[in-house]
C-alpha cells in the first residue's frame, strides 16, 4: 500500500518544514506544488524531500489560478499518475501531526478496505489555535483520500467520494489562522464562489465565519441567515439529510466499533451543527433586542440537535446572562439555566464530540461556573470550581482562587 502526502504551497518557509518533518515517516512519496513562492519554501522542500527514505520528492511548479480546488487536483493527479498512490493524505503547510502509531493507521486502513473497498475516506482531528488568549477549536477534517478522488470549490474546496467519512488516530496542530491576511483573502474568494451559487448554505456559512474573524459581526448575519434558512429548507425537504452529499458526517469511532453500512447522522454533517453556533454567537454578540430574541427562538427550536454538545451549553450559558441583562423583569426565569446550562457541560464531559473548543466540558465550564457562584456570594462553590478548572492547568482560575482564599497558600 502506498500512501502519498500532498501538499500546495505558496511563502510557507515559517512552517514547512516543521510539517514536512512531522509526516515523513508516514508517508511514500511527498507530492508539493508551489504556486509561486517567492522566499525559501522550495529550497526547504529540497532539503526535506531529498533526505526523506520512505520515497521520492515530487515538486511541481503550478500556476496559480484563483481556485484552490484546481491547485489540489492538479496535486492529486501528479501523486496518483507519477507517485503511483493508493491513497492520498492531504495536509497544509500550516498543519503539523502530532506523534502517531504507524502500525495502527496502516491497519486502520486494511481493516476499512474489508470493509469499504476504495469507497471511503479518512478524517483526522485537527487542533486549530487562535492565539494565547483564546480558546483552542478542535476540528474533524477530512485529508485521508483514496486515488482517484478531486475536489471541488474554489476556496474550502471538498473532496467528492460518497461512501463513509471514518475518523483516523491522526491529529494535526493548525496554527494558520494567526497569520495576517489569510482572512481578507479568504473573503475575495469567497465573494467569488457566491457570485455563482449565491444560495449555497455551504459558502455562506464560511462567508459568516470569516467576516466575523475579521471583526465584521454586523455584517456576517445576513450569511448566515442564509445559510441557516437553507439548511432548514433542506430538513423540511428531507429529514435525515441536511446537508450536501460532499460534506458527509464523520464516523466517531478510530477502532470502528461503531461502524454502519449508513454512517449519516440525524443531525447533519459537522458543518451544518457549527454553523449554527456560529450563527448563534453572531446574534448575542450584535445583542439587539431583536437579534437576543431570535437567538432565543432558534436555541429553543434546535436544543434536540444539541443533547451532547458542551458547545452549545456552553454558549446558552453566556447567552442567558445576555438575556437577561437585556430585560432583567421579561426574562428572570431564565437565571436558573446559567448554572444548569455549566452544570450540563460538565455532566456531558471534555471530548464527548468529534470537534469543538477546547475546555466546554471541563476547565472552561468550571471556571465560567465559578465566576456564576462568585457573583452569587456563593464562595465555598466558587472555590471549589476554580481549584478543579486550576488542577487541569487553566491558570486564571488559579489566580482566581488565590484572591478569595489567600489563606490556602
Amino acid at each position: 500500500m502506498k500512501i502519498n502526502l500532498v501538499m500546495i504551497v505558496k511563502n510557507e518557509e515559517r512552517s514547512i518544514e516543521r510539517s514536512l518533518s512531522a509526516v515523513a515517516p508516514l508517508v511514500n512519496d511527498m507530492v508539493i506544488v508551489d504556486t509561486g513562492s517567492t522566499d525559501r519554501t522550495k529550497d526547504i522542500v529540497k532539503r526535506i524531500g531529498n533526505r526523506h527514505a520512505g520515497g521520492t520528492l515530487r515538486l511541481y511548479d503550478y500556476e496559480w489560478q484563483d481556485d484552490f480546488s484546481a491547485a489540489r487536483n492538479f496535486a492529486l493527479e501528479k501523486s496518483d499518475t507519477d507517485g503511483a498512490a493508493d491513497y492520498n493524505l492531504v495536509l497544509d503547510a500550516d498543519e503539523y501531526l502530532q506523534p502517531f502509531l504507524m502500525r495502527e493507521f496502516y491497519a486502520f486502513i486494511h481493516r476499512m478496505e474489508d470493509k469499504y473497498g476504495k469507497n471511503w475516506s479518512g478524517a483526522i482531528k485537527r487542533i486549530d489555535s487562535f492565539g494565547e488568549d483564546d480558546a483552542a477549536r478542535i476540528t474533524a477534517i477530512v485529508r485521508l483520500i483514496p486515488a482517484g478522488v478531486r475536489y471541488r470549490g474554489v476556496i474550502h474546496e471538498q473532496p467528492l467520494i460518497s461512501g463513509p467519512c471514518i475518523l483516523t488516530s491522526l491529529v494535526a496542530e493548525h496554527d494558520g489562522y494567526l497569520q495576517k491576511g489569510k482572512g481578507e483573502r479568504n473573503l475575495e474568494y469567497l465573494l467569488k464562489a457566491l457570485e455563482e451559487t449565491p444560495e449555497d448554505p455551504y459558502l455562506n456559512y464560511q462567508m459568516g465565519i470569516t467576516l466575523r474573524n475579521l471583526g465584521q459581526n454586523t455584517e456576517s448575519l445576513p450569511y448566515f441567515e442564509k445559510f441557516y434558512r437553507s439548511v432548514n429548507t433542506e430538513r423540511a425537504e428531507d429529514n435525515v439529510d441536511l446537508a450536501k452529499a460532499s460534506d458527509r458526517t464523520v464516523a466517531e469511532s478510530v477502532e470502528d466499533t461503531n461502524c454502519a453500512d449508513d454512517l449519516q447522522d440525524e443531525n447533519g454533517s459537522e458543518y451544518v451543527t457549527d454553523g449554527i453556533l456560529q450563527y448563534l454567537y453572531a446574534l448575542k454578540d450584535a445583542g439587539t433586542e431583536q437579534n437576543l430574541n431570535l437567538a432565543l427562538h432558534i436555541v429553543e427550536a434546535e436544543e434536540g440537535r444539541f443533547t451532547l454538545s458542551t458547545d452549545f451549553y456552553f454558549y446558552c450559558a453566556l447567552f442567558y446572562v445576555e438575556l437577561v441583562k437585556s430585560d432583567i423583569a421579561r426574562y428572570m426565569d431564565y437565571l436558573p439555566r446559567i448554572e444548569a446550562c455549566y452544570q450540563k457541560c460538565l455532566e456531558i464531559g471534555e471530548g464527548s464530540g468529534m470537534s469543538g473548543v477546547v475546555g466546554t466540558g471541563s476547565f472552561l465550564a468550571l471556571y465560567n461556573l465559578g465566576l456564576w457562584y462568585e457573583l452569587n456570594n456563593q464562595m465555598e462553590q466558587a472555590i471549589s470550581c476554580y481549584r478543579k478548572a486550576e488542577e487541569m492547568g487553566y491558570a486564571p482560575a488559579g489566580e482566581r482562587r488565590r484572591r478569595l482564599d489567600p489563606e490556602s497558600e
